[in-house]
Order: structure tokens, then sequence, then C-alpha cells
């Protein structure tokens, strides 16, 4: 069975690690999976690329795939270009993966010789944006959607207008093998200079208002009033790190324990995760799928999270974190919960790697997403 993934996007954000990985796991079944993927900024490198290259993972640059529609010219192109690839390599599925790329691969596909069916995987927590291409466009060049949580599936059905049996839902997906082998804590701790019998809250996220710092900053504040050891530990990068973070912190008078250890790739990255007793999560970014979260879990970091979004389908509540209201005193009282239980934070530790193990492997999806590529088109090979 051949497979085109199409991804309107040159960079590695949100969910686009975790399709570079599902091609991997769908080609080691023995599908063979395609991806392309939106060339960099005047036709220059691409950082998803580069990182599929990492992975094993060759990827298709010949077309432009930009993330928004700015250019109707270079729009049909891509969509006469795709369907001479559909055609001349007589793709069985093309499977979308964002907004421009399922209107350029959908309008391919339903113009090929030999249609295939368009498959599209939705990374909204619910009900995709009522844009008119959503609205009037898609829905007739969709024959099934993936989506990730029961929310986004129901509601993102409907937007289809798909029977039950074209939308299916799946857990996502992480690279569990990265995440397996880490450092001792006390040696991680060290790497980056944090006390070895603190209580270490961790968050990876970029750094925004809307990522709810104000509510997080608070719940610190009121927590550390119970604990005398906590330390706030904050992974990632923003253009409004001062106004967002670090003024926020001196007005609340925590700034002292308040580290920014920045934004953080490879080993370095998995070590900050080792370094942290918890993580705390209000909302997911682009990817509202959390990926941030399932590698916590799969690095055996237990999550506080927030009750929005697919953050309630990702952590289960009292098994491999806390769920939460969006409420700083609440937030308080589960980091205080953690901290002043060790046992209860080993015991959630061990549960989120068994269930990260059970879930979010690449090797499941695949043969989840295989399952579904028959469904489509049980007739071909």
């Amino acid at each position: 069975m051949k497979v085109l993934h199409l991804v309107s996007n040159w960079k590695v954000t949100g969910p686009v690690e975790p399709v570079i990985h599902l091609v991997k796991a769908l080609r080691d079944r023995g599908i063979d999976a395609r991806l392309a993927a939106g060339q960099g900024p005047s036709g220059g490198p691409s950082f998803l690329a580069r990182r599929a290259a990492e992975i094993g993972v060759d990827v298709i640059e010949a077309w432009r795939l930009p993330k928004h529609l700015t250019n109707l010219v270079a729009h049909r192109r891509d969509i006469l270009a795709v369907r001479r690839f559909i055609d001349a390599e007589r793709i069985d599925v093309v499977h979308c993966h964002m907004l421009n790329d399922h209107h350029i691969g959908g309008k391919a596909a339903r113009g090929a010789r030999r249609p295939p069916p368009v498959l599209r995987s939705i990374y909204e927590a619910g009900k995709v944006k009522a844009s008119i291409r959503n609205r009037f466009v898609l829905p007739r060049l969709t024959d099934g959607i993936i989506a990730f949580s029961e929310a986004s599936l129901a509601a993102n059905r409907a937007a289809f207008r798909l029977a039950p049996e074209r939308a299916w839902k799946l857990d996502g997906l992480v690279d569990l093998a990265r995440f397996e082998t880490r450092r001792a804590p006390a040696q991680c701790r060290r790497r980056f200079d944090l006390p070895p019998q603190a209580f270490v809250l961790g968050i990876v996220t970029r750094i925004q208002a809307r990522r709810r710092f104000d509510l997080i900053l608070e719940a610190v504040r009121q927590a550390r009033r119970g604990t005398g050891n906590l330390i706030f530990m904050v992974v990632g990068r923003g253009t409004h790190v001062r106004a967002v973070l670090e003024r926020p912190a001196r007005a609340l008078g925590i700034a002292d324990i308040v580290r920014h250890v920045g934004y953080l790739t490879g080993e370095d990255y998995v070590d900050a995760l080792g370094a942290m007793d918890a993580k705390i999560f209000l909302g997911g970014g682009t990817d509202e799928t959390a990926r941030a979260v399932r590698e916590a879990l799969a690095a055996g970091v237990p999550v506080i999270a927030g009750d929005a979004g697919m953050l309630p389908d990702l952590v289960r509540d009292g098994a491999t974190g806390l769920v939460t209201p969006l409420e700083a005193g609440a937030l308080a009282g589960a980091i205080l919960r953690l901290a002043h239980n060790p046992r209860l934070r080993h015991s959630l530790a061990a549960q989120a790697r068994a269930d990260a193990r059970a879930r979010f492997g690449a090797d499941a999806q695949a043969r989840a997403v295989t399952a579904i590529y028959r469904t489509l088109c049980p007739r071909r090979p």
C-alpha cells in the first residue's frame, strides 16, 4: 500500500515530529509511506526535513506546501503537481495533517485518474475553526478523520459530515525510546544547579500569556506557603519572558524559586524532565494534543493538568497525575499534595511510564493507522 503524507509546514512545531515518527513506524510495518513537507523560506532549508533525516525518513520537498493560503497561483501549481505524483506513483491513500495541505491534497486526490481516499488527522481539542474552507470546501474532500479526544472526534465528525465508521479516535504518539533511559535524578539536578532535596515543579512550554502563567505563578506563590523547598523550573522560550514570567514572579515574591533554564533540545531536554518531581500544564498551544504532556508521562513525570481541552484524556486523574480546575487554589493544593507525599509521586510516576508505553508508542499507532487505511481502501494491497 502506498500512502502520501502531507504537512504544509517546514518547522518542527506542534504535531510535526509525531507525524515523522508515524511515517517511520508505518515503513517499518511494510507500508510504502511517503512524507512531503513545505519548503523553507525562499526555498531554503527545511527544519522538518533536517529532523526527519535524523530519524531516518526522507522528505519530498518538491512542492511549496505553505502553512497558509497566500498565493493562489502557487496553490494551484501544488494541486496539479501533487495530482501528477498521485497518478504516477499510484498512491492509495492521501493522509493530510494541516488545513492547507488538506485543501491541496484533497483537490489533487479528487482530480486523480484513480482518486484515492483522503484521510485527515485533526489536532484541535474541539471543532476545527469555522473558516470558509473548513465549512464548505474540505468536507467535500474528506473520506475519514482521525481525532485525539472523544470531544474532538464528535465535533469534527459532524463538521466534516462523516458517518461514525469513517471517524476514529487515537492517542497521540511519543518517541518512547528517547525517554525510557535517563540519568539518575541527582545527576539531572546537578546539570541545572538544582537543590537535591527540593520539590521541583516543572513546565515545558512557550512562554506566552495565553499559557496561563498568571494562574500558574499565583498557584506557586500559594503552594510556597505550605512547603519550604519548592522550586519552579521553566523550560522554554518566548518573546515576552520579562512581561510574562520575570516581572510577575518578582511582584509575587517568588523570583528566588523560579529557575528559567531556556529552550532545550536533545539530551538536555530529557535531563530537564529527569530533574522534575512533577510537571504542570494547563492547556495546549499550536498542538492541542499537548505533546509535552505525553513526553513527561513517558519519562515517568506525574502531571498536574488543568481540566481543559485534551488534558483529561491524556492524564488519568489519581493514576498518572492530578487533574484540577483552572483555579489557583486548586492547583496549589495539587502541588502541595505531591510535594508532601513522595509515595504518591513514585506511584504516579510508575503508572505514568506504563500508561505511556501502552498508549503512546509509534508501533501501536502505526498498527491502528494501517487498519484505518485498510478500511478506507479494502481492495488495494
